[in-house]
């Protein structure tokens, strides 16, 4: 019997670097939308240019990929501290197209007295990553918080 394996670590082969690029490369779904993002309320995400093309994805992920394998090496674990969005998308098929093991984790407001911050705690302690990665403003305002700048 034939079947077809979803796991997203076919025998050391990503599902990403399987059929994303053939995706991006086709006429028939290159151009078209593999990722649509709207927030609540909204209904025009694809003219508001909230979405991903399957070319986009892959293209990008593949930058991604290229900046994580400079410092990384398959089967690392790495924290993704990013917001629900496009961008998380792309981080997680990048890690995913890495060979990294992907922790996604909320980034805490670590200013706001009422956001627990004791989970990443726990994740960073529990996970033991090799890196972090999340947007600069973000790595930015850890640093204020770390060391008391306003």
């Amino acid at each position: 019997m034939l079947y077809e394996n979803f796991d997203p670590l076919f025998p050391e082969q990503p599902v990403v670097d399987r059929y994303l690029p053939v995706w991006a490369s086709l006429p028939a779904f290159g151009s078209k939308p593999a990722f649509i993002w709207t927030e609540d309320g909204t209904v025009e995400a694809i003219n508001e240019g909230s979405f991903l093309t399957y070319r986009q994805l892959h293209d990008t992920v593949q930058l991604i990929t290229e900046q994580l394998l400079r410092q990384l090496r398959r089967r690392d674990t790495v924290v993704v501290l990013c917001s629900a969005g496009l961008d998380f998308v792309q981080l997680i098929y990048g890690c995913q197209r890495a060979g990294l093991v992907s922790v996604p984790i909320s980034p805490p407001d670590v200013f706001s007295e009422n956001e627990n911050c004791h989970h990443l705690g726990r994740a960073l302690s529990q996970t033991k990553p090799r890196a972090a990665i999340a947007h600069q403003s973000y790595i930015t305002t850890v640093f204020r918080y770390v060391f008391n700048e306003p």
